[in-house]
């Protein structure tokens, strides 16, 4: 993922940055990159911020709805948000929801 990048600290005018390499996985900085990159994806995509609806852990995510229909809205919010900032989900460990149970991928 290269390209242009815009950094900005407090008031001060965005500072546009040319990305050149990407962060390894072995980087200290990675867990954090990805933290703060999926932090604004979610708070984007989540349909109703007042309810504890998704838990995330790592490189995975949980969404919790009380009906097949509420969790189908936040699944297109979150794949129309991520396609927007340019992650693309993986559906390899994808578990489909039966009722009364919690499948995370």
């Amino acid at each position: 993922m290269y390209g242009t990048a815009y950094a900005q600290s407090g008031k001060d005018r965005p500072l546009q940055v040319v990305v050149k390499s990407d962060v390894r996985q072995v980087c200290v900085l990675s867990p954090l990159l990805f933290i703060v990159y999926m932090d604004r994806i979610t708070q984007e995509a989540n349909p109703d911020p007042e309810t504890l609806n998704e838990l995330l852990f790592a490189d995975a995510q949980c969404l919790i709805h009380h009906n097949i229909q509420g969790l189908q809205d936040h699944t297109d919010r979150l794949h129309a948000a991520c396609q927007k900032y340019g992650i693309s989900i993986s559906i390899a460990n994808f578990r489909p929801p039966i009722h009364d149970q919690f499948y995370c991928q």
